[in-house]
């Protein structure tokens, strides 16, 4: 086990901290195991990854950026025994006090040339595609109202069942994406990185009224007329409902792909 200096930020102070902690590789990541010894109390630098996750770890070979990651349940005690295997001694330490001794994973944040794709990026892809479909029920809506689609009385039968095509490829994809989001991805995030939970519980109440705006679209253009509805109202309409959403992808990104990309691959399909 070699030991090296894991930088990190006080969790009250927000000011640099720079602790000597002994340092394992399992399955290719660095682990730190908060033991203190056997204290009965985490040590502080614990409280501050758990507080700001992002670390800087010096091995001796190499100097990295990562994000800290706390595992739970069986998936801690597994690579707690892993842990064993390679450091016996911290056997003596659990045995020493009644709380569970965390081990932290420290996920490596490379730069896009040095890392495969992961689930973060496969998210700005999904909000990307969200986007596009979006955007192109903005694009007819314009067709329509500038008249580049004919005349408002002379629209083309074929464009509000265009608009009804695009409409329904986004919000399936958009119900299918924040429900999955909801069920799996957000709360395994949260047990993991505890200093995302309030982020990730504010994007879980936001995906209430992303509903409420997947739903608004769908009426919207399911009532568009050809010939009667206002088009300027729909593109208004679209207008205002495509900047909430914006708004919701970019908070989501800004939070969540980091830490996506550091603990899982993009999917395959």
């Amino acid at each position: 086990m070699a030991v090296g200096p894991v930088e990190h930020r006080g969790g009250r102070s927000g000011q640099h901290r720079t602790s000597l902690l002994g340092y394992l590789e399992i399955g290719g990541k660095g682990i730190v195991v908060a033991s203190a010894m056997g204290a009965a109390n985490h040590p502080a630098w614990y409280h501050n990854i758990r507080k700001n996750p992002m670390v800087t770890v010096e091995t001796g070979a190499e100097t990295y950026e990562a994000i800290a990651g706390i595992p739970q349940g069986q998936e801690r005690d597994g690579l707690f025994s892993q842990v064993l295997d390679e450091a016996p001694g911290f056997a003596e330490h659990q045995a020493k006090t009644t709380r569970e001794i965390p081990v932290v994973v420290l996920h490596r944040v490379g730069s896009e040339l040095d890392r495969v794709k992961g689930m973060g990026d496969w998210l700005v892809e999904v909000h990307d595609w969200l986007r596009e479909e979006l955007a192109e029920l903005r694009r007819q809506a314009d067709k329509v109202v500038d008249g580049t689609a004919g005349s408002i009385e002379r629209t083309p039968p074929d464009l509000g069942q265009e608009m009804r095509v695009h409409c329904l490829n986004f919000c399936g994809a958009l119900k299918r994406h924040h429900t999955g989001e909801d069920m799996a991805t957000f709360p395994m995030l949260a047990r993991q990185f505890p200093a995302l939970a309030p982020a990730l519980a504010k994007l879980g109440a936001e995906h209430v009224v992303v509903a409420r705006l997947q739903t608004e679209i769908q009426q919207l253009v399911d009532g568009y007329v050809p010939g009667e509805s206002d088009p300027v109202r729909l593109r208004d309409e679209l207008d205002r409902l495509a900047s909430e959403l914006e708004t919701h992808f970019a908070y989501e990104e800004q939070t969540v792909v980091t830490a996506l990309n550091a603990t899982a691959p993009a999917p395959v399909f």
